[in-house]
């Protein structure tokens, strides 16, 4: 995970190895199929009518746009093990989905090395 300090200069960018239409289009599958699954989760507990077909579609949907999106984040990292602030914003990840992604990944550390 990246650190950003104010009082150094910016570091240099890795280049995303992942064009930026394909991280927002991947990004708004998520959130459609999110916003379905709520509305899927609202039927059910309502006991709609076929809701529980619904519910079963939109967990699918859910489950194969969020397995895009991380297959896609894990290759927009860089090669050297970092994982840059800026793909982070990208993808709208939150920091418990890099821990579940990124497993190995160490404390936070700033641009000049120093733990933080």
């Amino acid at each position: 995970m990246q650190a950003v300090d104010p009082d150094s200069p910016p570091a240099p960018q890795p280049e995303c190895r992942v064009p930026d239409d394909r991280i927002a289009a991947a990004v708004a599958r998520l959130t459609g199929a999110n916003a379905a699954l709520l509305t899927a989760r609202a039927a059910l507990r309502d006991r709609h009518p076929d809701a529980a077909r619904a519910m079963i579609t939109a967990t699918a949907d859910f489950a194969a746009a969020r397995r895009h999106r991380d297959a896609l984040f894990l290759r927009a990292l860089p090669g050297d093990g970092t994982v840059p602030a800026a793909v982070i914003g990208k993808f709208g990840i939150s920091y418990r989905e890099v821990r579940r992604l990124v497993p190995s990944l160490g404390p936070v550390t700033a641009q000049d090395g120093s733990d933080r």
